[in-house]
């Protein structure tokens, strides 16, 4: 073989480096599209919720993860959201979501990822309460990663207002509406709410606790509904009746976080709400026991209302975003992301084992009462099918706007569309 002269040498020198160069481009392009990669879908908007979020957030980009946020403003815009791009093939990779029976639907209609060997492999079904693993799986097996859990029958006091006005925590719903002409000729809001329909909810059955306990409230939420007793339906009823002249006059337009700010402004005196609420407080610089104060709501203290916050890993042929759901499941559960996460939200951890050390005495009411399998109770959105379609919702709504309807006719109404739901 004849040697090559020296211009056609250097011709396949130049096209060798042109290959290799080419090659390793091609190798590096591959290994950028292998980063795992998870676009997060979520109503998670007020700065106390972003803070957690971003715990989550940071573990993930420390673990070389590239992380996406879709927020959407609610919870029903984010699932209508969620079903087109699940109908376009476009799923996102991880979507908030509510733990209780409407986890069923997710898992009949063949929506979410196996999570089950990741749930075996780390443990999971001896880390929770029972009200949580509940909540989170369906035949055994688990259909969202849960990863907090907070309480929604709080009521969240403005210190400075009460200590001015010399008025002691109320007890009961009898004498916080002995105390609120007070509050209101004092010049301050005696109740902070918005009235949308799920805020009224949370309102109406920290009412329904404090007249008629932990049977009453079970009674509502299960299929016993229609053996309520109907004079402690119309207590309440009256109750929150009585309440529509001490809020706010431009409620209907009110965020919960926007209502939070009320109290921790000086302006409201009391906020009945979940304790996400809490992080509102600490996002302001706020400390318990000094600017504020918890307490379970009037009459709720041997009851305690879970709300269980999850997300539900979607069923994806994406191998970037496969890589990034087993990513996201290996951490979301260990006891450093549950103690950041809840320190952020204002809630508490699913796992027991998390030091407690360090968590406010709102948190530690809290991980008591999940512990007793005779306080913990779900919320109604968890497991009722008639408030997860909006019926109670609308009622009442429709009773809180409509100053000519009342309690009586309410309740009526009310009896009416339980029976047959």
């Amino acid at each position: 073989m004849r040697p090559c002269t020296v211009t056609i040498c250097r011709f396949f020198r130049a096209l060798l480096q042109l290959i290799l160069t080419l090659a390793l481009l091609a190798s590096v392009t591959v290994l950028a599209q292998e980063h795992p990669w998870a676009e997060i879908m979520h109503y998670w908007v007020s700065s106390g919720e972003q803070a957690a979020l971003r715990v989550l957030q940071h573990q993930f980009e420390a673990d070389g993860g590239q992380w996406v946020t879709t927020p959407l403003p609610n919870q029903n815009k984010m699932r209508g959201a969620m079903i087109s791009r699940v109908a376009e093939g476009l799923p996102p990779t991880l979507m908030q979501w509510h733990a209780g029976n409407n986890i069923v639907e997710l898992a009949e209609l063949d929506l979410v990822a196996d999570i089950e060997s990741i749930a075996q492999r780390q443990n999971w079904h001896h880390i929770m309460p029972k009200v949580v693993l509940d909540s989170v799986t369906h035949k055994g097996r688990f259909i969202v990663v849960p990863v907090n859990i907070h309480g929604e029958n709080w009521a969240w006091y403005n210190r400075s207002i009460y200590r001015h006005l010399k008025l002691a925590y109320p007890r009961n719903w009898d004498e916080f509406l002995v105390q609120a002409p007070r509050i209101k000729a004092a010049g301050y809001l005696p109740l902070a709410i918005g009235a949308s329909g799920w805020q009224l909810r949370i309102l109406f059955t920290d009412i329904l606790i404090g007249i008629g306990g932990r049977k009453a409230y079970l009674q509502l939420i299960t299929s016993n509904r229609t053996t309520l007793n109907p004079t402690i339906l119309l207590q309440t009823m009256q109750i929150l009746g009585a309440l529509r002249q001490y809020s706010p006059p431009d409620g209907a337009e009110l965020r919960w976080d926007e209502a939070t700010r009320l109290v921790i402004n000086g302006q409201a005196a009391v906020q009945f709400m979940g304790d996400w609420a809490k992080s509102e407080f600490l996002a302001a610089g706020k400390i318990v026991g000094q600017d504020f104060d918890c307490h379970l709501a009037p009459g709720n203290e041997m009851v305690y209302v879970t709300v269980i916050d999850a997300f539900a890993f979607a069923k994806t042929i994406d191998p970037r975003q496969q890589a990034a759901q087993r990513l996201i499941a290996k951490h979301i559960l260990s006891p450093k992301i549950q103690r950041a996460f809840s320190l952020a939200k204002g809630s508490v951890p699913v796992n027991k084992n998390v030091d407690m050390a360090g968590f406010d005495r709102c948190a530690q009411i809290g991980i008591k009462s999940i512990r007793d399998d005779n306080a913990a109770v779900p919320a109604p959105s968890l497991v009722a099918a008639f408030v997860q379609s909006g019926v109670l919702d609308v009622h009442l709504t429709n009773f809180w706007h409509d100053l000519a309807l009342t309690p009586e006719q309410a309740v009526q109404q009310l009896m009416t569309d339980l029976q047959e739901k």
